[in-house]
């Protein structure tokens, strides 16, 4: 869930020009790599029921920031973030995003 919420805020805080657009690149690879690592880490030690843990907690923290964090606005309260920056497919490294876009 942390790996997910760090790609969003370096994503909305690139839209509001507080971060430099190199740092934005990195922290999108934060969640691929937090799970390679792990996943890695839990074969090695014979713990692989781990990596589904460790898989449900990035998609449901991705679905929570995506549909339902309130954003409150002056108007009204927003829920969630649909940006295209947000998008399911752009926390994965580069080479994947058109498999799992389609």
């Amino acid at each position: 869930g942390i790996a997910v919420a760090i790609h969003q805020a370096a994503v909305s805080d690139a839209q509001r020009a507080e971060v430099p657009g190199w740092l934005v690149g990195e922290s999108r690879k934060v969640a691929m790599l937090y799970l390679l690592i792990h996943a890695s880490w839990c074969l090695f030690t014979g713990r692989a029921i781990e990596i589904i843990l460790a898989v449900n907690g990035l998609f449901f923290g991705w679905v929570y920031l995506r549909f339902y964090q309130p954003h409150h606005s002056l108007e009204s309260v927003i829920l969630g973030d649909a940006s295209d920056a947000f998008a399911f497919a752009s926390m994965f490294f580069s080479a994947l995003q058109p498999a799992i876009e389609s």
